[in-house]
């Protein structure tokens, strides 16, 4: 783990962000890169300097802001080298959805970890949080939080919650990293519905096949039944104390993502502790457990 990209807008659960990617940062000694994007006025053209073609009072507006940012990041800078972190900022202007997943994809990082308060009600229905929309669309695993973590050193319990018959190399591989950096127990889930229902017999057998076959050391299998696997996935980590909760997404859009939706990005978008997610597209050789 390098580079850690921390969406930041200077709001308490973006501090939750930077306080945790601090703590990742030193046990991992990687760097920070704080990211501020300034949404840009109307339908404008940009420069990236704050120079507004169109209209001169909205350059001042965005020049002013522009130095706003700049102070609030050097204090920000100041607070992660007292904390013995490596930490840089960069400034972007622009949509900040669009603007947020071309820096993750420039910048090459290694994780994003950034706050949500979550989306509720019409909104969540409409385009949900951000957060959810980064879980889409990132190629690189992403934590999201609502809460402050304070000590990076005891999430030592992830509730780790997939399918266990079709699991993608790419999940694999970055939460046995995941549970090295951490050194956590991983407790498998398997929700158990009643429009998907499998005895507990088929479903243990299936979880054990699945951690044989890929080696996973250090873990438990449960099988928890609830009417959704949102709910369940929620529920579960609740009643185990977990720390974390960890789970892959396909990173659906447009028609699909409507009528299907997201389990991965609904449980980011409610759950009260910390949400590990790799978006993993259907690849070639998933191996089947």
């Amino acid at each position: 783990m390098k580079t850690i990209l921390v969406p930041i807008d200077f709001t308490e659960v973006s501090d939750h962000a930077f306080d945790m990617a601090i703590q990742m940062s030193k046990k991992a000694q990687s760097e920070i890169l704080l990211l501020h994007i300034i949404e840009g006025p109307s339908s404008s053209a940009i420069h990236t300097m704050g120079v507004v073609d169109a209209d001169p009072m909205e350059s001042l507006f965005i020049k002013r802001m522009i130095e706003s940012a700049e102070a609030k990041m050097a204090k920000k800078l100041e607070e992660a080298s007292a904390q013995g972190a490596s930490a840089k900022s960069k400034i972007r202007i622009g949509n900040e959805f669009v603007e947020l997943t071309e820096q993750i994809a420039e910048t090459k990082c290694d994780i994003v970890v950034m706050g949500t308060e979550g989306a509720e009600g019409f909104g969540e229905e409409l385009v949900g949080s951000n957060a959810e929309r980064v879980i889409r669309k990132s190629k690189v695993p992403v934590i999201t939080l609502k809460t402050k973590c304070e000590d990076v050193n005891k999430l030592n319990k992830i509730a780790v919650a997939t399918t266990f018959s079709e699991v993608s190399s790419e999940f694999i591989k970055h939460l046995m990293s995941l549970q090295e950096f951490l050194g956590a127990h991983l407790y498998f889930v398997k929700i158990n519905t009643p429009s998907a229902f499998l005895s507990t017999k088929e479903n243990k057998k299936a979880m054990e096949k699945f951690v044989s076959d890929y080696g996973f050391k250090n873990c438990s299998t449960e099988v928890y039944n609830d009417y959704s696997e949102e709910d369940g996935i929620v529920s579960f980590a609740e009643g185990i104390g977990a720390d974390m909760i960890a789970m892959e997404t396909h990173g659906r859009t447009g028609i699909a993502h409507l009528l299907l939706g997201s389990i991965a990005e609904d449980v980011a978008n409610h759950a009260k502790r910390p949400v590990w997610t790799i978006n993993v597209k259907k690849e070639k050789g998933v191996k089947e457990s």
